[in-house]
């Protein structure tokens, strides 16, 4: 069965303890163990399809014609911390020589750095902007080694 690189309650077991969804129209709320998940639709079975099932008897889903129907998130999946060596292995080039220049004291921009690059990578965490300029941070001195 193809699995269309939807995430599955097996790539999960092991990250993750439990998964929340959450209603962003309404009130509707609620915690649910993965280890119970996994054993009770199976470690292949799509997150997405059971947020499917989750929400199927919502009013606001149900209402033909409705403009504001009920939408779903599983916020924790996205707040699984990624490894040292993951995010060292997932930054590009640019992203790495970066880092290099930080740590040289190398003007970026002269090495083709764009803002987007310095943007992205405050965002994940890597580098520091304040008043003095752009430093590493721990996490981004870690993974340039």
């Amino acid at each position: 069965m193809p699995r269309d690189d939807a995430s599955t309650f097996g790539d999960l077991l092991g990250r993750l303890d439990w998964l929340e969804i959450v209603c962003t129209k309404c009130d509707r709320h609620g915690h649910y163990y993965l280890h119970g998940l996994a054993s009770t639709h199976g470690r292949n079975f799509k997150i997405v399809d059971w947020i499917g099932e989750m929400t199927k008897d919502c009013v606001r889903k149900k209402v033909a014609g409705t403009r504001r129907r009920m939408r779903s998130q599983v916020p924790g999946p996205a707040k699984v911390p990624m490894t040292l060596q993951a995010i060292a292995a997932n930054l590009t080039g640019v992203e790495r020589m970066m880092l290099f220049c930080l740590a040289s004291n190398t003007d970026w921009a002269n090495a083709g750095v764009t803002g987007a690059t310095v943007q992205h990578m405050v965002v994940r965490d890597l580098v520091d902007r304040d008043a003095a300029g752009l430093t590493p941070t721990d996490q981004g001195r870690a993974v340039r080694c």
